[in-house]
């Protein structure tokens, strides 16, 4: 949405409730947000969107449910207990649709996110002065956060500019007076309404963002020779590795059906399919401002749940550098980190032109040992050449065989050892 913020404080609350707001603030909020998403539609040329208020009711009622499950005792509880875009009965979006009587239209998507904060009341919930501010800067945060994302990640921003005719929108509050924490949660459900003879193909495409980033399924463009995308054919080095992590959801590709294989991964896009290989989702993680320049971006909350595992480093400066290409050495030892996998057996490979005291050596001995490094390598690693998209789509679905989320076994080329 991806990029929502969330402030965290030293101190957290052991108990918080569930505010319904008044009539009056919920529509001062909704009409702010709505007022929101048509200026960022109008700078877009996109038309307008309606206010539903059928749709309010199944936007209202995910947030209140997301409300009402959620414990802010602790960042565990707060991950483990973030609902996301399926309700606590298991019901996913159409679902709900299907169950609050309303028409999902023929196209329909979901954006979801959270912020939390101080107090929302200040003298008391029912001056609603304070709320009214903390619950419009929130929504401000998380819209802007969606709108700050960029192709191929930008699944949010593509519901609030996207063909939809309508949207409802729900909000709900935990809050919990004297607290230091508290949160606002923010639905916005987006149809379309028009008649069956315009013969619009009918797709669903679900998109949620929380304090972390999305989690794209939105359907991609089908390339024309049977390859997963236009670029990548069947022959293609990388076509069943690029396949398999498009089918995972890991990758979705750019606007135009591309993948661009040979482009280098920047060290945003290597996080991202890293732990997404790894299997794990942001989702209903928190983060904050982590580094100086990675703020409200939609790689933001990988990067920032990276830094706290230790997976990854800053600059001096105390910056991420997102934008900054990676190197084969320095995609290696991140991986590394990432995967925690141990050597298997002695070593069994040797690149030409890595030294064993190299400082990527080790973490290439183990990746290399357990056959997640591309055998395209040969017996070269080249260690500052740029680490390309298509290889990391090779490490990205050898990983998640190794990790068991692909449902297949894994199997690779035996390498020999290889002098220097």
């Amino acid at each position: 949405m991806r990029r929502m913020i969330i402030a965290l404080a030293l101190l957290l609350p052991t108990t918080a409730q569930a505010v319904h707001l008044t009539d009056n603030h919920f529509e001062e909020i909704k009409t702010h947000l709505l007022n929101r998403i048509n200026e960022s539609r109008q700078k877009n040329g996109t038309s307008a969107i309606s206010y539903s208020k059928n749709i309010q009711r199944v936007a209202q009622g995910h947030a209140d449910d997301l409300a009402s499950h959620f414990d802010p005792k602790s960042t565990e509880t707060r991950e483990a207990t973030y609902l996301a875009h399926t309700s606590s009965d298991g019901r996913a979006l159409n679902a709900r649709f299907r169950d609050a009587e309303v028409e999902t239209g023929w196209q329909f998507s979901e954006n979801v996110g959270y912020w939390i904060r101080e107090p929302f009341d200040g003298p008391g919930i029912e001056d609603g002065a304070i709320t009214i501010k903390a619950s419009k800067f929130g929504v401000d945060l998380m819209h802007d956060g969606m709108m700050a994302e960029v192709p191929p990640n930008d699944s949010h921003k593509k519901n609030i500019l996207g063909n939809y005719t309508h949207v409802g929108m729900g909000l709900s509050l935990l809050n919990n007076p004297g607290s230091a924490l508290n949160t606002i949660f923010m639905v916005t459900n987006y149809s379309r309404y028009q008649s069956k003879e315009e013969e619009i193909d009918y797709r669903t495409s679900i998109h949620f963002a929380s304090s972390t980033s999305p989690r794209s399924l939105q359907n991609s463009i089908e390339a024309s020779h049977g390859g997963p995308f236009e670029d990548v054919n069947l022959n293609h080095k990388f076509a069943n590795e690029i396949e398999k992590i498009k089918e995972a959801g890991i990758v979705s590709g750019y606007d135009d059906g591309t993948f661009k294989p040979d482009k280098t991964v920047n060290r945003a896009e290597f996080i991202k399919m890293m732990m997404d290989s790894v299997g794990l989702s942001p989702i209903g993680m928190e983060f904050n401002a982590c580094f100086e320049d990675v703020f409200n971006q939609w790689f933001a909350p990988y990067v920032c749940i990276a830094k706290r595992k230790g997976w990854v480093n800053g600059y001096a400066d105390n910056s991420y550098r997102p934008d900054r290409e990676v190197n084969r050495a320095e995609a290696i030892a991140m991986a590394s980190r990432i995967i925690d996998i141990e050597r298997s057996g002695e070593d069994i490979i040797l690149f030409n032109d890595v030294s064993p005291d190299s400082w990527f050596s080790e973490p290439l001995q183990e990746l290399a040992s357990n056959n997640l490094v591309p055998s395209s390598y040969e017996t070269w690693f080249r260690p500052e050449r740029g680490m390309t998209r298509g290889e990391m789509a090779y490490i990205a679905y050898q990983v998640m065989l190794e990790k068991g989320g692909a449902g297949e076994e894994r199997s690779g080329p035996e390498r020999s050892l290889l002098g220097h």
